[in-house]
């Protein structure tokens, strides 16, 4: 019983994933941003230094399927985060607080693909971007067989951005489904701190 349903889930969210996929035409998105990185060149440098780097982003997310057990680099998924946290600085100015840190050799591991970078867009979508006192935290770390991404974030004051946790039980779906037993994920969600602390074993 529990194989089978763990079975329908799967082929559930790999049902979402392809209707998600076939809403937009890769083509259209990546001409339309590069048209659009053509007009602003001149005008307006940083606008078109945005849209250079969402459309790196789009691309690496295009490529490389949410259900590809084979995994990326996990340097190549960094290696998005800071394109990310690139466009976050472009948008505010430069006025952002984040830590990262890297510990350990990355080099040769893999990971499914559009993880670490779920989970840091969920800091950066609901947490305080330009405290000092309490900048976003986000470190990776490889010791042995194991793999350790924690994200930490302030929460940001005043009205809260509308969440239904969509893109965390997907997360944590894909992870079952990839890993099995050999990962935990660990969300504290505190009145004003959200940590999100992801290990996998074996990678």
């Amino acid at each position: 019983m529990e194989k089978e349903k763990l079975e329908v889930e799967n082929d559930k969210v790999l049902a979402e994933h392809a209707f998600l996929r076939a809403q937009i035409n890769p083509h259209f998105l990546h001409n339309t941003l590069s048209f659009l990185y053509a007009k602003s060149l001149t005008s307006c440098p940083d606008v078109a230094d945005a849209i250079l780097l969402l459309d790196d982003i789009m691309r690496y997310a295009m490529e490389n399927k949410q259900d590809d057990k084979s995994g990326v680099l996990i340097t190549r998924e960094i290696e998005q985060i800071k394109k990310l946290i690139q466009i976050y600085q472009l948008r505010y100015a430069g006025r952002l607080f984040i830590d990262i840190s890297i510990e350990g050799n990355l080099t040769a591991r893999r990971i499914i693909p559009l993880v670490l970078i779920t989970l840091v867009e969920n800091a950066f979508k609901h947490g305080d971007l330009e405290n000092p006192i309490h900048p976003i935290q986000i470190k990776a770390a490889a010791e042995g067989k194991v793999f350790q991404f924690v994200v930490r974030n302030r929460k940001r004051d005043g009205p809260k951005e509308i969440s239904h946790g969509i893109g965390l039980d997907n997360l944590k779906k894909r992870l079952t489904q990839a890993y099995g037993d050999s990962f935990h994920l660990e969300i504290k969600n505190e009145e004003y701190s959200h940590e999100a602390n992801l290990e996998i074993r074996n990678i």
